[in-house]
């Protein structure tokens, strides 16, 4: 496992000269940002190192990589909270952890109950980008029966979200065992 939690976060994450800064990228699902932004009272908050480029994808900083033969298991920190209904709609997505295996994955996100898996997250090899970047191309995702209650009972299980993206720097890649 390779922590990179301790780094210091001073603002923005600096992009090397690719453009690439290491992360999960999602925008969640657009729709229910559109919503959650279109009431008088939204509002979301980003904290714990989140960004956003102010367009509705949010990028949570890399903090652990273990990778056992087909098998990842990738853990960001941070989190961000949507907030509208003057609080009755309240849905915090906090410290994701995306796991991936031969057949498919989930992302979990760490909630009151403990750690929920809330979306089934497509399979793909990542690509070798600059000789300094693992990127997996775009993820697909699905609404796990979990998630169903973290978005209020809304979307049913099995309704597509937005895909996401993952950018590895290659040298914190472990080694296969």
């Amino acid at each position: 496992m390779v922590d990179v939690s301790d780094a210091e976060v001073t603002g923005p994450a600096a992009a090397d000269a690719s453009g690439v800064v290491p992360g999960l990228y999602w925008g969640v699902r657009d729709s229910f940002l559109r919503y959650v932004l279109g009431n008088p009272d939204g509002q979301l908050y980003g904290d714990d190192g989140v960004e956003t480029d102010g367009d509705g994808m949010f990028r949570f900083p890399l903090r652990t990589l273990e990778r056992t033969g087909a098998s990842w298991r990738i853990a960001f920190g941070g989190e961000v909270r949507f907030s509208a209904h003057f609080g009755m709609l309240d849905v915090v997505l906090r410290h994701p952890v995306v796991e991936l295996h031969e057949t498919g994955g989930l992302l979990s996100v760490e909630g009151a109950g403990g750690v929920l898996p809330i979306v089934r997250v497509e399979r793909a090899e990542p690509v070798l980008v600059d000789e300094s970047w693992l990127v997996f191309p775009p993820l697909s995702t699905t609404l796990t029966p979990e998630g169903v209650a973290v978005f209020g009972d809304v979307y049913a299980a099995g309704t597509a979200f937005d895909d996401i993206r993952i950018a590895l720097p290659a040298d914190a890649l472990p080694e296969e065992q």
